[in-house]
């Protein structure tokens, strides 16, 4: 069973701390295209076939395809299985840059969780996994980070949640592209007015 879902109670707490920061605050979403997942993961499967594809045209003292990660090797099989829908993926992966830009004519930043869930036990995401049980974890595990590979944009993660055992949770800001100077000016701010935990000191 996946951790327990906390994220959502970081970022409520984030922007009820901006709102007394006098930002304003509403709800907003960014409207990606409904195979905006699909799409994505073919595009991901893609970068896997090509490392194992390439890989020694890159590294040609010492690439060796056999020593790839299970979950790369998988990948690449889930490319090869469906190569032929590269066309439309890129086309719709362009759409999605475009609906993440128009999110931000409205907004400023749009803040929401980091991942999905809080840390899950090491061996969750396991590389001895069968790839399908891995890829189905990831795909639920990483559901807000994908706009910002696809489109370029900005994001920036603070640690401003707190699990019950004092592990952080992370809140994610994100921006129109080129802006990376207004999160981190957002960054510093947030961390005066709430300093972010430590985990502990390194003797």
């Amino acid at each position: 069973m996946p951790p327990a879902r906390r994220p959502a109670r970081a970022v409520e707490d984030t922007a009820r701390l901006l709102e007394s920061l006098g930002h304003t605050v509403e709800e907003a979403r960014i409207d990606l295209p409904a195979r905006f997942v699909e799409d994505f993961l073919l595009y991901w499967a893609m970068l896997g076939f090509l490392v194992s594809k390439g890989g020694k045209a890159l590294f040609p003292q010492g690439f060796d395809a056999g020593q790839l990660d299970p979950l790369t090797r998988g990948l690449a099989d889930y490319y090869q299985q469906r190569f032929l829908k590269t066309p439309g993926m890129l086309r719709q992966l362009r759409l999605a840059r475009q609906r993440y830009a128009a999110a931000f004519a409205q907004y400023d930043v749009i803040l929401s969780p980091v991942l999905a869930h809080t840390t899950p036990q090491i061996g969750y995401l396991g590389a001895d996994l069968p790839f399908d049980t891995q890829l189905e974890r990831l795909l639920r595990y990483t559901t807000f980070t994908p706009a910002n590979n696809a489109s370029g944009g900005p994001g920036i993660s603070l640690p401003l949640g707190q699990t019950a055992d004092g592990l952080p949770i992370g809140v994610q800001f994100s921006a129109a592209n080129g802006e990376e100077a207004l999160l981190l000016g957002l960054a510093f701010e947030l961390e005066e007015a709430h300093p972010f935990q430590s985990l502990g000191r390194v003797h």
